[in-house]
């Protein structure tokens, strides 16, 4: 990743992010304070803008993606507080899987994958009391604890 970074006089600084590829993030900061947030993924193409901030917006927007108001746990953190082998997955269901329209109880995931599904997210709504006459749907979020190996044949499974 690199940053670009070129004065506009009379307008302040651009900065121009490059994320992946032809994929890129500019930045204008005004004289003002105001931010002008664009994303450019055609080169042939003008950019599109994302959004228009003022400078306390973007300071609480720059502190929130810094991590300020919420560190995201490590991986190794959080294998330790399941156990060192335990993890917890989120799979998307789509109307193709073999799994969408089925019960849990027909399908024998945990038994035959060793992962257990704890929670399905289902629209604006959580599940978290899934008993084996629950319905898996196409749209439905499957929460599913396991070990690596477990997940692994999970997924697997879905497809």
């Amino acid at each position: 990743m690199s940053v670009r970074e070129t004065d506009l006089p009379g307008v302040g600084k651009k900065f121009v992010v490059d994320l992946s590829g032809d994929l890129e993030l500019v930045i204008v900061i005004h004289l003002s304070g105001k931010r002008e947030v664009f994303l450019n993924d055609d080169p042939e193409e003008d950019n599109k803008k994302l959004f228009e901030a003022s400078d306390e917006v973007s300071r609480k927007i720059g502190s929130i993606l810094e991590g300020a108001y919420f560190e995201p746990v490590s991986s190794e953190e959080t294998e330790a507080k399941l156990g060192g082998e335990v993890f917890i997955e989120w799979y998307d269901i789509e109307e193709n899987m073999n799994v969408a329209g089925r019960e849990i109880s027909e399908l024998k995931l945990r038994e035959e994958t060793g992962a257990t599904i704890i929670a399905i997210q289902r629209d604006d709504m959580c599940i978290g009391s899934i008993g084996p006459d629950t319905e898996i749907r196409s749209g439905d979020i499957l929460v599913v604890v396991g070990t690596k190996e477990a997940q692994d044949k999970f997924k697997d499974a879905l497809n």
